[in-house]
């Protein structure tokens, strides 16, 4: 029986191959091929998006115009209607992280009192969309606002304003309008009554910069204090004098008259008589 089995074994296995479907082994790798094409399409459109997203545009260059020193003549409107508050200050302004982001630092006087500001703007190039981020050191919160420029180059960035006076919190707008030719350029910050009307708050005059644009006409920013340069300053005159003893030493010396004398060699050679 079991030499039986053994000879009929090969003849079902023959029987099964001969009857089985054939396999084709291309169609993976063509599925594979395609897949990997897809996905490293995808990925190039994902890359291209990050680079557009990530590379500063014209808007930033816009920014870096305003880059520079400037003594800023602000007025602050306390209640509606009313006389305004002088706010004078001078702001140091810089673009960061390779020119993607404006900062500016502000620091002056109103009533009295100190008062310091800080300032980070930008624009968003996956949102279109300008926005502005202030803190200062009369309070301990934020300020948020972002918008659109309308056609004449006036940037306007709403948000909403939360402070002791209306801690729900009020809306609010920054309205940024473009450089003068001076240089100059006006920053303005309007405020929403609970009518729904809105009223000045803040008017800031930046004029007087020794900005980018300022440098190309000609105009050198003062230079900032530093520990080397006062060294400097101190060490320069005692220098210079030092050099002036110098020369009115050489030119004495060459005033003198020579007289012939032997040098140890046997040698004639002319020497400055003593004094």
């Amino acid at each position: 029986m079991n030499k039986l089995l053994l000879a009929c074994l090969p003849l079902a296995l023959a029987a099964c191959s001969s009857t089985s479907p054939t396999v084709t082994p291309h169609a993976a790798p063509e599925l594979r091929a395609s897949f990997q094409d897809g996905a490293d399409a995808a990925g190039m459109d994902e890359m291209a998006a990050m680079m557009q997203y990530m590379t500063p545009g014209e808007e930033h260059a816009m920014l870096a115009k305003l880059v520079g020193r400037y003594d800023i003549d602000a007025k602050v409107y306390m209640q509606p209607g009313a006389e305004p508050v002088a706010w004078i200050s001078k702001s140091d302004s810089k673009m960061i992280l390779g020119g993607r982001y404006f900062v500016e630092e502000t620091s002056g006087t109103m009533m009295g009192m100190p008062v310091e500001g800080h300032l980070t703007m930008g624009y968003n190039n996956l949102t279109e969309e300008w926005w502005s981020f202030w803190i200062d050191n009369m309070s301990t919160g934020h300020s948020f606002s972002s918008g659109k420029a309308d056609d004449k180059g006036v940037v306007r960035m709403d948000g909403i304003m939360v402070d002791s006076t209306s801690p729900e919190g009020r809306m609010y707008a920054m309205v940024m309008h473009p450089i003068r030719e001076d240089g100059s350029y006006q920053v303005d910050m309007l405020g929403e009554l609970p009518d729904g009307s809105v009223c000045p708050v803040l008017t800031r005059l930046y004029r007087g910069a020794a900005s980018a644009g300022a440098r190309t006409r000609g105009r050198r920013p003062r230079p900032r204090w530093s520990w080397a340069r006062a060294a400097s300053r101190r060490t320069l005159p005692a220098a210079r004098a030092q050099l002036r003893r110098k020369r009115n030493r050489s030119s004495l010396l060459r005033s003198l008259p020579t007289v012939p004398t032997r040098s140890p060699a046997g040698l004639w050679m002319p020497m400055r008589a003593p004094t």
